[in-house]
């Protein structure tokens, strides 16, 4: 027999057997085969929908646990069937209770009534206006925009001649104070009309973060809006009553603070001016 018959003859497996001194054999340690250590060293490992389930589970449970305690905080009504389902295990009950409580709060919505909260659950007690970066901004540049109003009013170069002369009859440093005090008129009828606004929607929990780009766009768009109307309106004071006194000043704060309607007016003459065009 060849080397090689021996060793297709032999078992991997196969230990050869020593004696002892005694004469006694000894036994050779048994040998696990590939398919026992695999059931021995088996763990069981979750599948991505389970961890994902558990994921959707979790931010579940903790959105309704925010909403909730806002709406017994605020005192809104809630079924009694939301306390049954706020602790099961189940997702499907989680989910019937995130609906009806999102139901009892409109028109907040679970990411304005976190948005908010975030702010008034944080560490720091003390806030200079309001711990809501959007309105404690809008109260600064209300602020700003008042004292640019008096400072520039202080001047003697601003006053209801040079306003009545408007831009194309004032140049230099006259024109550039009344331009100034024009425009710090808008923006404080601005901030009036968007502080007020912003009461409400902290008020009622209905500030995102997506709104902040809302607001400063109605800021520029109520200077602007200010700038047009002071300039761009005239009315005779001789058709009104003697005791009612028109000027820029008040036109600029309207504009401001209107900045919307100002815009439909504009949108309706374009429109108006458009039509026109065709007709011809």
């Amino acid at each position: 027999m060849n080397i090689y018959d021996k060793i297709k003859e032999r078992s991997a497996y196969d230990i050869p057997v020593e004696e002892n001194t005694a004469g006694e054999d000894i036994q050779a340690p048994s040998v696990e085969t590939p398919e026992e250590n695999e059931m021995l060293t088996f763990h069981p490992v979750e599948s991505n929908e389970t961890v994902a389930e558990d994921d959707m589970t979790l931010k579940i449970k903790e959105e309704l646990h925010t909403i909730t305690h806002y709406a017994m905080y605020t005192g809104k009504k809630i079924s009694d069937e939301v306390g049954q389902l706020i602790h099961s295990e189940y997702t499907s009950d989680l989910v019937k209770a995130y609906n009806m409580v999102c139901d009892a709060l409109l028109p907040a919505t679970p990411q304005t009534i976190m948005y908010i909260s975030r702010y008034y659950e944080s560490k720091k007690k003390f806030y200079i206006f309001s711990p809501i970066p959007l309105v404690r901004n809008f109260m600064i540049v209300a602020i700003l925009a008042v004292l640019s109003l008096m400072v520039t009013g202080l001047s003697s170069e601003v006053n209801a001649v040079e306003l009545s002369k408007g831009i194309l009859e004032n140049d230099g440093k006259i024109l550039m104070l009344n331009l100034l005090f024009l425009s710090s008129a808008s923006v404080t009828g601005a901030s009036f009309f968007l502080l007020s606004k912003l009461i409400r929607e902290v008020k009622d929990a209905t500030l995102s973060p997506e709104d902040s780009t809302y607001y400063w766009i109605m800021l520029l768009m109520g200077m602007l809006s200010g700038i047009i109307l002071s300039e761009g309106v005239s009315v005779n004071q001789v058709v009104l009553d003697d005791s009612i006194e028109v000027n820029r000043l008040l036109f600029a704060i309207l504009g401001g603070f209107s900045s919307e309607i100002v815009y439909r007016i504009l949108q309706s003459i374009m429109e108006k001016v458009q039509s026109l065009i065709a007709a011809i």
